[in-house]
């Protein structure tokens, strides 16, 4: 099984709010496949059928992908910037550090930003 043995695969497999679904247009995975891997094309025509309001993704191909079929995108960073503002966490540094120390890379400009924006709490 993909993830096993992968951190929060066990909280991944038992959270009754996660549905599984399966991808239908497999050609279009497939013609995703020569410029990204498996997960991302299939995230991005997933992300697509359902009519997501948001695809979630960091991968700057897939990012970029997404985007030029007019999708919109937010990453690891843009959701850890909207529960901050939501006031759920408080350190933002602190896990933007733990990010980094595990090998996330983002530019510190963004970092810089997501924490501005979630300090302006409304």
């Amino acid at each position: 099984m993909e993830g096993a043995d992968r951190p929060g695969e066990k909280e991944v497999a038992n959270a009754s709010w996660i549905i599984k679904r399966e991808v239908q247009n497999l050609l279009a995975v497939s013609i995703l496949k020569a410029d990204l891997d498996r997960g991302e094309a299939e995230a991005v025509v997933l992300a697509k059928e359902l009519g997501a309001d948001y695809l979630l993704v960091d991968e700057k191909k897939a990012r970029r992908v997404a985007r030029s079929s007019g999708m919109k995108i937010m990453g690891t960073v843009g959701i850890l910037g909207l529960v901050a503002k939501k006031g759920l966490i408080s350190n933002l540094d602190e896990i933007f550090n733990k990010l980094e120390q595990n090998g996330f890379r983002f530019a510190e400009e963004v970092r810089k930003k997501v924490k501005e924006e979630s300090d302006t709490v409304g």
